[in-house]
């Protein structure tokens, strides 16, 4: 970062932004916000993190990066177009699944003691009633012929609540499955501006503290919502987030976006007054 702020390009050039990608942490840390704030252009100093915490960030021109798939769905044209056309809820007999680990985080060398979203969840499963929450290891014992891929697939709603970071990878396989992402993760700087991906109109998104009423909050939700959802994701997911290059663009855009109408609108999500892990029991 020192050398890219002393370099002649930056210094010397008033349209040149030192952009830093972080792909861990909670955002930009204490060296980086000094250097921002001591910098005569800092908001020529720009951050796109995978992990970080709203309340830590810059809120009119920092952005979030998607977490990267570890396994991606390949949709094929019929299920892109039932999508389009709003025929797409009689091929997803799953009304909520998630696939992953539902322990507290008491395993590791620094506990999050509010890590309770995902265990939350596990009082849900129902398979009769097309609700699947279990460990990855379950799935692959009671479902051996589906693969997480295609269990997405067949999903009306996916969970998404954040893991021992403030994101999970979940959320973009979701997206990828043309499935809506349920998001718990308190104060998580969403992918993008929203002057690009409206996320209000793509996700539901619930505070951690309200994970034991998930169902009645998917449940509230009509058809015709589910919809507009559905199809909401789907195009920020062809848009920005189908391939790198489509996430490079959509950062630009959003950034282009900022500084031609001097404006930025609110972030998503649930915002935090204080950059912990304890925001999201006040």
């Amino acid at each position: 970062t020192d050398r890219a702020l002393n370099a002649s390009l930056f210094r010397n050039f008033e349209n040149v932004y030192l952009v830093n990608f972080e792909c861990g942490g909670s955002g930009a840390n204490k060296k980086q916000t000094q250097h921002r704030r001591k910098s005569r252009k800092p908001n020529q100093i720009l951050f796109a993190s995978i992990s970080a915490f709203i309340s830590r960030v810059d809120k009119s021109i920092d952005q979030g990066l998607p977490p990267p798939p570890g396994k991606r769905a390949n949709l094929t044209d019929e299920q892109k177009r039932a999508i389009a056309e709003c025929n797409d809820e009689s091929s997803r007999p799953f009304f909520f699944t998630f696939v992953g680990n539902l322990k507290r985080d008491g395993k590791i060398r620094n506990p999050n003691p509010n890590f309770h979203a995902r265990s939350d969840l596990k009082r849900f499963h129902d398979k009769d009633s097309g609700v699947l929450v279990m460990e990855a290891r379950e799935f692959a014992e009671t479902m051996p012929n589906v693969s997480f891929e295609d269990l997405l697939t067949m999903s009306k709603f996916s969970g998404a609540p954040r893991g021992h970071s403030k994101f999970s990878y979940r959320f973009s396989e979701v997206m990828a499955a043309g499935s809506i992402p349920v998001v718990l993760a308190d104060d998580w700087l969403w992918p993008f501006r929203p002057e690009v991906a409206d996320w209000e109109k793509c996700a539901v998104i619930i505070p951690e503290r309200q994970a034991n009423i998930t169902l009645a909050i998917l449940h509230n939700i009509t058809n015709e919502e589910r919809c507009k959802k559905r199809q909401a994701c789907w195009n920020i997911y062809q848009n920005y987030m189908e391939t790198d290059t489509k996430v490079v663009a959509g950062l630009i855009e959003g950034w282009e976006s900022i500084f031609s109408t001097g404006k930025a609108l609110e972030l998503p999500g649930v915002q935090c007054t204080k950059g912990d892990y304890s925001c999201n029991d006040t």
